[in-house]
């Protein structure tokens, strides 16, 4: 099960899409198109659109209410107030906070799948259809107020069937989309099932068993449900896009449950840094390995002192000597680094004399 928030050819990967948008007017046309498009793309694909008439906000408080504690609660009861206030707004077509603005007159009240139609709120006192069977209908709690009629002749579009009545009102309806694919010649069919809204299929409906139970039933008639994603639109239109998005490289970072991981581990990567690295206070001073003393007593030889060893104590003059002496004995050929060493002795012999010009 995967999120997205985006309609794009992206989809393909899913054979289901649950889409519950929060908007309050129909789908528009660019949004259908889109859906369509993923539906006729693929076999045995299912989109299950959930409108946007049930707020579950009221009944909560409703059921909380009966709790003493909370009868006597003055900041409980405001809350609650305010919640009734903004339901009945809702069932009078009129603006409330929180929400997105209910269809006027002048708003389109229908699209190609259905049509809405304004009936008064009242909560399910019978149900009927297939998906109804050993269903409890005095336990179960389903409420609507709009009906979204399914429009009974679309292009490639089979018949729709009533899955689900509440008192004597269509609430589910499925059709099936057919599509031929003009390469393979091959027949592929979809479906299309469309619930009124999501009062059984919310998290405080399906607290109800007899809501699981119904919810049970309406995943049976997806036609395959091995890869499902829930369309997340928000309370604006989903945006439609041709193509996919542009790879990102370092998308699966984003990804659950990298996504948790990757933050914690940076941050104690960041905090080891500063730990290990950085000297605070006073600063350590480095001793060599081989003092000075000891470099007087040890014998100067070429096998025995390593210029990389000494290397880094260097205000001693036995590395210079080392390493002067390494130098010598890479020479080619060796006479004349012993020629070296005699004019530089001969040099130290003369430097304090006083230089007589020589005639040869």
């Amino acid at each position: 099960v995967r999120r997205v928030s985006v309609i794009s050819p992206r989809l393909n990967q899913f054979s289901t899409i649950v889409w519950a948008p929060d908007q309050w007017n129909p789908p528009s046309s660019r949004e259908i198109e889109g859906l369509e498009r993923w539906l006729r793309q693929g076999v045995n694909r299912t989109l299950i659109f959930i409108g946007r008439d049930y707020d579950a906000e009221l009944d909560y408080y409703q059921q909380v209410n009966a709790i003493p504690e909370m009868m006597l609660d003055e900041e409980f009861q405001r809350v609650r107030a305010e919640a009734l206030v903004r339901q009945r707004q809702a069932d009078a077509n009129a603006n409330f906070s929180g929400f997105s603005q209910l269809p006027t007159a002048s708003e389109p009240n229908s699209c190609k799948w259905f049509q809405v139609e304004q009936r008064p709120r009242q909560k399910a006192k019978k149900i009927a259809g297939r998906l109804a069977d050993g269903i409890e209908t005095q336990a179960l709690q389903v409420e609507s107020s709009k009906i979204l009629v399914p429009i009974k002749e679309i292009a490639e579009y089979g018949t729709p069937r009533t899955l689900l009545k509440v008192d004597n009102q269509p609430f589910i309806h499925a059709r099936d989309v057919e599509m031929k694919h003009s390469h393979y010649g091959l027949q592929s069919t979809s479906k299309l099932i469309v619930v009124n809204n999501g009062s059984f299929l919310l998290n405080f409906g399906m607290v109800n068993p007899e809501n699981r139970r119904l919810t049970d039933a309406l995943i049976g008639e997806c036609l395959n449900i091995n890869h499902v994603a829930f369309l997340e639109s928000g309370p604006g239109q989903a945006p439609v896009r041709d193509k996919n998005e542009p790879h990102q490289p370092w998308a699966w970072v984003t990804q659950p449950p990298l996504r948790y991981i990757v933050p914690h581990v940076l941050v104690l990567a960041v905090l080891f840094c500063f730990v290990l690295y950085p000297i605070f206070g006073r600063p350590k001073r480095y001793r060599p390995k081989t003092t000075a003393a000891d470099a007087a007593d040890s014998p100067l030889s070429l096998d025995s002192l390593n210029p990389i060893q000494h290397a880094q104590n260097m205000t001693s003059f036995r590395s210079h000597l080392v390493a002067l002496a390494n130098l010598l004995q890479r020479a080619q050929p060796i006479a004349e680094a012993k020629e070296k060493i005699k004019e530089f002795q001969a040099g130290q012999l003369d430097a304090g004399r006083p230089r007589v010009k020589r005639e040869e």
